[in-house]
């Protein structure tokens, strides 16, 4: 995904644990929410300019489907990412 000049990547997906989000782009802010299949919000957080990697906890949470929303100056990705058993 390309976002104003920079990359972010997604990985690994689908995961077990750890989910890292990866931008290329260090001057932007970043926020990022991630739903669980029934739309309730799991984890929401921020990456701070200067910082280029994000990990996602997702050790505790249960195997399924999820959805990853990324926004960075008012636009808007979403990508599904799939949690699975250990």
């Amino acid at each position: 995904m390309n976002v104003s000049g920079g990359e972010v990547e997604i990985y690994p997906n689908p995961t077990s644990e750890t989910l890292t989000i990866h931008t290329t782009s260090l001057d932007e802010d970043m926020e990022y929410i991630l739903y669980n299949a029934l739309g309730k919000v799991v984890l929401i957080g921020t990456k701070p300019q200067g910082q280029s990697d994000v990990h996602l906890d997702l050790g505790t949470h249960q195997a399924g489907v999820y959805f990853l929303e990324i926004e960075v100056r008012g636009k808007v990705w979403k990508y599904k990412v799939v949690k699975s058993d250990r």
